[in-house]
């Protein structure tokens, strides 16, 4: 029992520091890092009740029993919905978006479980707790097998369909999550074993952190604190998925990509030194945060280039960044005594219809209306020059 709670501690401070890492580096602009979060906690949650109910079991008295019965249903309960959660992180990555109607009805299984849950406080349906805290099955325990299995062949149904869009070995690491879930359920049934579903969770759990933590760390540029080409590339390509995805002719949603350039960058290294000129991309990144909606997508492009995603956005969004931008440059450089002033040259579209587009057609498309805007600049950063494309 004793290495049980071993396992437990150590794999809640590894939790802890990966959801910590998670929350410091702002890990939220994709739905599916949202999920990965609550994945965390789900099973960190799960952790704790399961080490609280061995430590339950080794008490003894009427009242232990009716703490165990009470732990166990939220144990069984979070078991559910940490199936839930992975079947709806499968649905992002296969670049699906979760709408109201798909979250009703993913729903169900949690929600009937959850009531017969209840119904299982009077009459032990589903499980008891005996005399010597002796665990026991009812004749509706397989309720969570079901529940359980509906999202576990719904995650495999979604990700075995996608797996033109996921890269190899990531696509092989979902098939066996899912396998090592599917075996310990088949156990369960088979040979009733009734440890509560833990170690799955874990399983899944710390195989997601090994995968993300390293992503993590190579997908933020080291200068600006802004994401990196690279995982730009990767969330354009998301998106881009999910809007080729999007069948109901109610959807009109749309997205913009903005392009933007330091004016005069390179005088500003040559003049003022590369320092001076570090200093500046700090700057223009912090001022690029400052101006977007919360939520918003904001990277290195290369370089002294940025990009800016505003996703599910109106026509007039993006004006209404540039002129957040405009004015927050404005009162920068009234600001700041420094021996020069930070301006942007800027390009910008809207994306409503993907189809037949990549992320690399994206950036040649905005690009050009960058470089238009720069090439129509007579001075730095003259607000009656900046086209608007």
């Amino acid at each position: 029992m004793f290495a049980q709670y071993d396992i437990n501690i150590i794999s809640l401070l590894i939790l802890a520091v990966v959801l910590f890492n998670n929350v410091k580096n702002g890990g939220e602009k994709l739905a599916r890092q949202r999920l990965f979060r609550l994945l965390i906690i789900c099973d960190m949650l799960l952790l704790v009740i399961h080490s609280a109910v061995m430590i339950a079991r080794e008490l003894q008295g009427e009242a232990v029993q009716t703490v165990l019965t009470i732990l166990q249903a939220f144990l069984l309960l979070l078991s559910v919905l940490f199936s839930e959660v992975w079947a709806f992180y499968c649905t992002c990555r296969s670049g699906r978006r979760i709408k109201s109607r798909g979250l009703a009805v993913m729903s169900v299984p949690l929600l009937v479980f959850a009531v017969l849950l209840v119904i299982n406080f009077s009459n032990g349906m589903i499980y008891a707790f005996k005399n010597g805290n002796v665990y026991e099955r009812g004749p509706y325990y397989h309720a969570l097998t079901v529940a359980v299995m509906f999202y576990a062949i719904y995650s495999f149904v979604l990700i075995w369909r996608s797996k033109k869009n996921i890269e190899r070995i990531e696509y092989y690491s979902y098939l066996l999550i899912l396998a090592a879930a599917s075996a310990v359920g088949i156990l369960k049934v088979v040979f009733e074993y009734n440890e509560p579903a833990v170690c799955p969770a874990v399983a899944v759990g710390l195989l997601m952190i090994q995968l993300f933590s390293l992503n993590e760390k190579m997908n933020l540029d080291h200068l600006t604190g802004l994401y990196n080409r690279k995982y730009l590339d990767a969330f354009v390509e998301d998106l881009l998925l999910v809007y080729k995805n999007v069948q109901d002719a109610e959807y009109n949603a749309c997205f913009a990509a903005l392009m933007l350039d330091i004016d005069h960058f390179k005088s500003i290294n040559d003049t003022y030194g590369h320092l001076q000129g570090d200093k500046a991309l700090i700057s223009a990144s912090a001022l690029l945060k400052k101006s977007v909606r919360r939520g918003d997508f904001v990277a290195r492009y290369g370089g002294d280039e940025f990009m800016i995603v505003l996703d599910r956005c109106g026509t007039l969004t993006p004006e209404r960044v540039i002129r957040r931008l405009k004015e927050n440059v404005r009162r920068y450089n009234i600001e700041n005594s420094l021996p020069y002033e930070l301006s942007f040259s800027i390009g910008y579209k809207l994306f409503s219809n993907v189809r037949g587009l990549s992320a690399k057609d994206v950036f040649e498309n905005i690009d050009e209306l960058m470089y238009k805007n720069k090439q129509n600049k007579a001075k730095p950063y003259r607000a009656e020059t900046t086209v608007n494309y």
